[in-house]
């Protein structure tokens, strides 16, 4: 190793915007951006300022980042890299923690050409259904509630193609969050069924993180398909929700498990 880090200087002229999915505002000029996924939830008790004024945990991480003037910038980096916009918008600092990254520089006549290039790059995503580009509305605490604001939804001709549930719980098989379920769900194909009967289509939330204290983070751990630290132990990664194991997804084994539980959703409850 030559350095410990590396110090990018970017001079453009802003406004900047991209970097993932964040929490506040899709202009980053000012800001300074990671692309390590974290929410606020757990990034105030680490930092000295409001994470609000300034710094923006990135929630689906694109280390990726474009103008209107046509010119965008692609960090193909895993490390743990941070991206500083200046307040007049003119130049981007990309602090690295390694001697190497890999940039891609583009440039052309719009944003949508530097679009084509950068997704040539990396690949185009199949054209999404339809429904995809609807409204998707939250609902949520129980059966009865979901039933009704869905009733709603068609009664006012708001134009919702999809509703998301995320507060079922389940303890045992590391499913939702007791502390925003308000309802009871009772059986969940029924529920589905008869939203989609309604002309909605259902979706749910789902992350790799796997609760201590269930079957499945039992099996998982003893089938070495949970990420390990460096000293070989399976890792305790803290979350807003709590500390949990993190499913390896380097490994092909945990992949295909990971793959086999969400076909099971979709076959069993519809979603």
């Amino acid at each position: 190793r030559v350095v410990d880090s590396i110090q990018l200087v970017i001079i453009a002229a802003g406004p900047f915007y991209g970097g993932g999915e964040m929490f506040k505002s899709t202009r980053l000029d000012v800001r300074t951006v990671s692309n390590q996924p974290n929410d606020h939830f757990m990034a105030r008790s680490s930092l000295k300022e409001d994470p609000l004024s300034r710094y923006e945990p990135t929630y689906l991480l694109v280390p990726f980042y474009i103008t209107p003037g046509g010119q965008g910038w692609y960090m193909d980096e895993a490390a743990s890299l941070t991206v500083r916009f200046d307040d007049e918008g003119n130049s981007m600092n990309v602090s690295v923690p390694g001697d190497r990254i890999r940039v891609f520089s583009m440039a052309d006549e719009n944003p949508k050409k530097v679009l084509e290039t950068y997704t040539g790059l990396i690949g185009r995503q199949p054209p999404l259904p339809e429904w995809a580009f609807g409204v998707w509305v939250n609902l949520l605490e129980g059966m009865e509630s979901v039933y009704e604001k869905a009733a709603l939804l068609k009664e006012w001709d708001i134009p919702a193609s999809a509703i998301w549930l995320f507060d079922l719980d389940d303890p045992a098989t590391s499913t939702g969050w007791t502390n925003w379920s308000r309802g009871y769900y009772g059986n969940i194909r029924t529920l589905t069924d008869s939203l989609h009967q309604m002309g909605f289509k259902i979706m749910v939330w789902i992350c790799p993180f796997v609760s201590p204290d269930c079957d499945v983070y039992r099996y998982l751990e003893k089938q070495k398909m949970l990420l390990r630290d460096p000293d070989g132990q399976t890792a305790i990664v803290r979350w807003w929700n709590g500390a949990s194991g993190l499913l390896d997804l380097t490994n092909e084994t945990t992949v295909l498990w990971f793959k086999a539980r969400l076909d099971y959703l979709q076959t069993e409850y519809g979603v």
